[in-house]
């Protein structure tokens, strides 16, 4: 692991994921899965284009990382300019929301801290999932 510790890749940071990600599941100590976490955490930002969040949203799902910053990631996401990206956000958050615990925490934890068009977006989401 160490080896690609400072790896990047070109499609997307696919190597410092993968790095991250194989990190997270062997890792020994609590204090690198955490720091993995955060790092996956950060790849999914606003600060970074579609393809490297989507690919860190995917690794941080798998590893079933449902918290309240991930589920912000992917709200953000859910307006993107880039369809494809924003798909894939809506429709991890229209199976998240099946569960009701997750469905509440994007109600009132997540949306009112989102800006207006992500909001809207998160919005049509949730009252679509009503009807």
């Amino acid at each position: 692991i160490a080896l690609s510790e400072n790896w990047v890749g070109i499609d997307g940071r696919n190597l410092e994921i993968l790095h991250h990600s194989l990190s997270f599941v062997t890792a020994d100590d609590p204090e690198q899965q955490v720091a993995d976490y955060y790092a996956l955490l950060k790849l999914s930002g606003t600060n970074y284009d579609a393809v490297t969040r989507q690919n860190a949203l995917e690794k941080l799902l798998s590893f079933e990382l449902y918290t309240k910053d991930v589920f912000k990631s992917l709200a953000y996401g859910s307006a993107h300019f880039r369809w494809r990206f924003a798909r894939f956000c809506r429709e991890q958050i229209k199976g998240l929301i099946e569960n009701e615990e997750f469905k509440e925490t994007f109600k009132n934890e997540i949306l009112p801290e989102l800006p207006f068009k992500e909001k809207t977006v998160l919005e049509r989401i949730l009252n679509a999932e009503n009807k």
